[in-house]
């Protein structure tokens, strides 16, 4: 805990930062002389309030004392009742001192002055409605009037601007009354000129429904004359085609008797050309016949003779072929049985093989190896129903990281090695010949099963069921009688990570109060002792009032609720409206009151159970230290190691005793 030198700011409860006095002699004579300082400093700390601007590289100066504290100082034995300040008793200091100027040391405030001042003032107000006080001493600093007639005062000005509000209705009623005559007028009006145009429309109407039956009339005069003349042009037409079709028939069938008469002729003039050049194509036919059949017998005498003798040439080779391909075939099939023989002793082999791997792996597989004695110690989870209810939950077609799916391992052996790998940080080498599969499987199996834990249990079960104050209240221990409507418990704790090879990155992640390279990430429980929120990792060098404020537990908090937590959470001023916090109370006393004792004891009985819960999630000893090639998925894998504190029993017997009534 740190305290400025100069002032009683204290570093749990002001928002100052503070610096230690500079080594060279003379740097700390100009700062001691600047915050009036006798002596030597020696180590002491001084807050940034003290310097102009908040900038170190200035002199600091001493704070400057309050009027109240200098009057103080000089009257209090001589006040009497009035030991406190003006403003205490009713008093009002008057506007007009704006200096601030206080009396000289020379000016004494016995009991006389005091009465003096307190004496009645006149009241008067100025054009804008304003008091103005008129005392009989004006020449003194401090002008003061007694609180009946500063009441007075603003009552006077309170019926002054009720009166002129009365005046301004007065007046819109009026104006209203006129608008409202005016409206009545015009909607006369308008209902005149709608009546005037309803006659003229309906006379327009009967004009034009006369016009219309006069056009009318002379359109069917007109019709009847079209259509007696159409019907006399009609009846001359008819007896002009039937003259001209009578004409067109004598005429077509003279053509076609002529037609007639000369295709006769030509027929029979074809038939008998065409007699004459069948027989003489029968003749030359006949002489071909006979000069062909000769030249054919004589060609088929000497292919016989050709045929046979290249038949007997192609036999004899045929035979000495056949005599070398068996002898090839017989060397062949001695070759296959030996090739048999070997491959029948391969088979065996391999045989055997399969059933000695089979026999390893069966050893290491979930089903043979876990039992409801040894699944706590393997994977952290309670029972092995809570495994299969777990496993159940896993959707069917998973994306896995890097994009090749795993079929060598089944789904329940997957599940069991991200749980082996999370609650007791086996190196990828080890799971790889213990599952006899290669380390780039083990590496997309542990990743992609950490994203699909992390929407199960943290997106889907433990961020959609923040439970409400009322539900908070209906499994709330005997422990928070004290405080019924606590809802919420905070708690920071940091995870050890490999030192960053960056130096900026070393400087954000180192923590002062660990002494090493950590992440830090703030833990929320129920009174229950249920973990409801888990915030992403941020840098170890982090405070926990930034953390709190930037992690987003905040939206969470409605008005009426309540918030525990340790001295280290000064975050009062950042809370929603409406929200209460209940820290441990400060010693602001050389010794604590019996009350402040009481208040520590019942406060750490209650945050206990926030220490054991992060004691639980820091059950999985992947958190033991973080290597650089889990920092992209170190968040998830510490809240995914939350959520399945969860599946465990409660922290709190009286829960838990709950809980199996039920």
């Amino acid at each position: 805990m740190a305290k400025c030198c100069a002032c009683k700011h204290r570093s749990e409860r002001d928002v100052c930062k503070f610096l230690k006095f500079r080594k060279s002699p003379a740097k700390r004579r100009k700062w001691a002389n600047g915050l009036r300082i006798i002596g030597s400093p020696g180590q002491r700390l001084v807050c940034s309030c003290h310097f102009p601007n908040n900038d170190p590289s200035k002199t600091p100066s001493a704070p400057s004392p309050s009027p109240s504290k200098k009057l103080s100082n000089r009257t209090n034995a001589r006040r009497g009742l009035f030991s406190s300040t003006p403003y205490d008793h009713g008093y009002a200091r008057e506007s007009s001192t704006s200096d601030h100027s206080f009396p000289n040391e020379s000016s004494s405030l016995g009991d006389s002055g005091l009465d003096n001042s307190v004496e009645t003032s006149n009241i008067e107000f100025n054009s804008n409605n304003e008091v103005i006080y008129s005392g009989k001493n004006n020449s003194s600093p401090w002008k003061v009037t007694p609180l009946k007639q500063r009441v007075f005062a603003e009552n006077e000005v309170l019926k002054r601007k009720v009166k002129d509000l009365e005046e301004q209705l007065v007046r819109t009623q009026s104006e209203l009354s006129d608008a409202l005559r005016v409206c009545s007028k015009k909607t006369e009006e308008i209902s005149r000129q709608s009546e005037y145009f309803e006659l003229k429309m309906k006379e327009a109407d009967n004009d034009f429904q006369k016009k219309l039956n006069v056009t009318v009339d002379n359109f069917k005069f007109k019709l009847q004359e079209v259509e007696e003349k159409h019907k006399a042009g009609l009846i001359e037409a008819e007896v002009k085609l039937k003259t001209k079709l009578k004409e067109a028939e004598e005429m077509y069938r003279e053509r076609l008797t002529e037609a007639e008469v000369k295709f006769n002729t030509k027929l029979k003039n074809a038939e008998e050309t065409f007699r004459a050049r069948l027989t003489e194509t029968e003749v030359d036919f006949s002489y071909k016949l006979k000069h062909t059949e000769q030249d054919y017998k004589a060609r088929l005498s000497g292919a016989e003779d050709g045929f046979q003798l290249k038949f007997k040439k192609t036999e004899e080779e045929y035979k000495n072929k056949l005599k070398e391909l068996q002898s090839k075939l017989h060397s062949q099939c001695k070759e296959l049985e030996l090739y048999a023989k070997v491959s029948l002793a391969l088979k065996n082999e391999q045989k055997e093989f399969k059933e000695k791997h089979k026999t390893a792996e069966e050893r290491h597989l979930f089903k043979n190896f876990i039992t409801e004695e040894n699944i706590s110690h393997y994977t952290g989870l309670p029972n092995l129903g809570t495994y299969y209810w777990l496993l159940s939950l896993v959707a069917e077609n998973i994306v896995y990281y890097f994009g090749a799916a795993v079929r060598c391992l089944s789904r329940e052996d997957q599940l069991f090695m991200t749980l082996f790998k999370l609650r007791r940080n086996i190196s990828h080498q080890v799971l790889a010949d213990w599952f006899k599969v290669s380390l780039y499987t083990v590496s997309n199996v542990i990743l992609t099963w950490i994203s699909v834990l992390h929407i199960i249990l943290v997106e889907g079960i433990m961020n959609r069921n923040v439970p409400s104050l009322q539900k908070v209240r209906c499994s709330m221990p005997e422990v928070f009688r004290m405080y019924p409507n606590c809802r919420m418990i905070f708690d920071c704790t940091e995870v050890e990570v490999q030192v960053p090879s960056l130096m900026s990155n070393q400087n954000e992640v180192y923590s002062s109060y660990k002494s090493r390279t950590t992440f830090k990430a703030l833990i929320v429980i129920a009174p229950n002792g249920t973990i409801i929120y888990v915030s992403d990792l941020f840098p170890g060098s982090t405070s926990d009032k930034v953390l709190v404020y930037n992690c987003g537990v905040l939206d969470l908090l409605h008005a009426g609720d309540a918030v525990m937590a340790d001295k280290g959470f000064p975050i009062g001023d950042i809370l929603p409206p409406g929200v209460d916090l209940n820290l441990p109370p400060f010693k602001e006393t050389p010794q604590f009151t019996r009350g402040q004792v009481f208040q520590t004891l019942q406060i750490a009985k209650s945050r206990i159970h926030v220490e054991r819960a992060i004691l639980r999630v820091k059950y999985f000893h992947i958190l033991d230290k973080i290597p650089h090639s889990l920092f992209q998925f170190a968040s998830k894998v510490f809240q995914v190691c939350a959520g399945l504190t969860n599946l465990r029993c409660s922290l709190i017997r009286e829960v838990e005793d709950a809980m199996r009534e039920m």
